[in-house]
């Protein structure tokens, strides 16, 4: 979209592997990533990295909209098993609540694990993971790009062009990610 030419390289099929066989969530609550963030750094930089989920998850949900994919707004949870973990939960809850996120703290569930306690974020997306990466496919292909499948990358040359050894042969690129 932005005029360059992209290829992306994949050892396998589109989704193969860990991709295909996941449950899809794409959600701001991540385990207890908000409290590390916020233990070093400020709050402002930890409501940042909220505000670049919030938007990333947007974009996810008006892609897979618009692609057909269906998804569903569900709550996360981030849990402890036992009272050692609640200040965890609790930290995370502080962090969330700091950057601005309507997270609210959960007793008790019907779960057949052992559970201490939650914090819960409600609106989150719930997809599979498996029909959204072949949409991403399908929508890269038609915008130009080009999708190698079956080539691994056996290594490359920091080298101005970059050379991408694959075990199909050599590839030159400005840039590599």
């Amino acid at each position: 979209r932005a005029g360059r030419s992209v290829i992306v390289v994949e050892a396998s099929e589109v989704a193969a592997l860990a991709t295909g066989g996941n449950t899809g969530k794409a959600t701001v609550l991540q385990g207890s990533r908000l409290q590390r963030i916020r233990g070093s750094h400020s709050a402002r930089v930890t409501r940042a990295y909220v505000e670049a989920n919030l938007d990333g998850q947007a974009w996810v949900a008006a892609f897979a909209t618009e692609q057909g994919v269906p998804f569903a707004r569900e709550t996360a949870y981030s849990y402890a098993q036992s009272e050692s973990g609640l200040s965890t939960v609790h930290a995370e809850f502080d962090a969330a609540r700091e950057a601005g996120l309507p997270v609210r703290l959960v007793e008790r569930m019907p779960v057949p694990f052992p559970f201490a306690g939650a914090v819960a974020l409600e609106g989150q997306l719930a997809l599979d993971p498996y029909r959204l990466a072949l949409a991403l496919a399908r929508a890269f292909i038609a915008e130009g790009g080009v999708l190698l499948t079956g080539v691994r990358v056996q290594g490359l040359h920091a080298s101005d062009p970059v050379l991408v050894e694959t075990d199909d042969g050599r590839l030159r690129a400005g840039s590599v990610v």
